[in-house]
Formats: structure tokens, C-alpha cells, sequence
């Protein structure tokens, strides 16, 4: 009864919040995305009310502490590159990973959505899962290495 009513009030899905699902897989699909929907609002408002200004103090009173070194960062451009920053969270965890992941690949091969877009969705570093991926792909596919298949 509570987590209904923190629900209606708080927007995510009752059965969300209380891990009770009583209706169809499409239905808790969907109750579960419009949650997902919230949580990404308020992580938004978090980064943007909480850690990108306490990051940019924290970086600022560094370098004018001479902890950091920042060439011309009292220039406004050079002083936005240096305070840029990029937060990440972990994405939802899928409900059918292997129906995400042709979507993916749909999306990708529609050319409606670049494959840094996906990685970076799911909150992982793109730079560094491309580095893997390539050190993995020599692993399985060098020389007297086969490839792991599965089916």
C-alpha cells in the first residue's frame, strides 16, 4: 500500500519499487522503463546540481593552489575544456538481452545510432571497451586461435 502511494506520488511504477510484478511481460516492461525514465531524470538533476560544480571546485581551487598545473585557465575556452567532464551511470539491465542487443545492431547497421552511443548507454568508457575488444579479438582469432562461437 505505501509503495503505491510513494509511487503515484514519486512517479516510478509501485510494482518498481516494491519488486512485486502481478501482470503480463509487456506490462512490467513497460513499468519498469517508465521507472528507468525517472531514475535517468533525477541523475540528471544530480550531475548537474551536485557533481559537476563540486568537480569544477574542486578542480579550480586545485590549480589555484598550484596542485595542478593548467596553462591559461583563466581563458573562459580553455577554462571550459579543462572543467569538461563526462558522467556516466550504469544503464538498466535488460529484461531480453538478445533482443537489445539485434536492435543494437539494427540501429547500427540503419546507421541510426553509432556504436560509442551503445557503449556509452550502458555506461561503459568507449575508448577502453574498443582497446579490449581489439586485444580480445586478436586473442581468439591469432594465429592456432579459434574463434568463440556461440550458438
Amino acid at each position: 500500500m505505501i509503495a503505491s502511494q510513494i509511487g503515484t506520488g514519486g512517479r516510478p511504477a509501485s510494482g518498481s519499487l516494491a519488486q512485486k510484478f502481478q501482470s503480463s511481460y509487456s506490462a512490467t516492461r513497460e513499468a519498469l522503463l517508465e521507472a528507468w525514465k525517472a531514475f535517468k531524470i533525477r541523475r540528471v538533476w544530480f550531475v548537474t546540481g551536485l557533481c559537476q560544480p563540486v568537480w569544477e571546485w574542486v578542480i579550480t581551487d586545485a590549480i589555484r593552489e598550484g596542485m595542478l598545473e593548467a596553462p591559461g585557465f583563466n581563458d573562459p575556452l580553455k577554462r571550459q575544456a579543462y572543467l569538461q567532464t563526462q558522467w556516466t551511470g550504469t544503464e538498466m539491465e535488460s529484461i531480453d538481452p538478445l533482443k537489445d542487443a539485434k536492435a543494437n545492431e539494427v540501429e547500427v547497421n540503419a546507421g541510426l545510432r553509432k556504436r560509442r552511443s551503445i557503449v556509452e548507454s550502458q555506461g561503459r568508457d568507449y575508448d577502453k571497451h574498443r582497446r579490449e575488444y581489439e586485444e580480445e579479438k586478436g586473442d581468439f582469432h591469432g594465429p592456432g586461435k579459434s574463434s568463440f562461437v556461440v550458438k
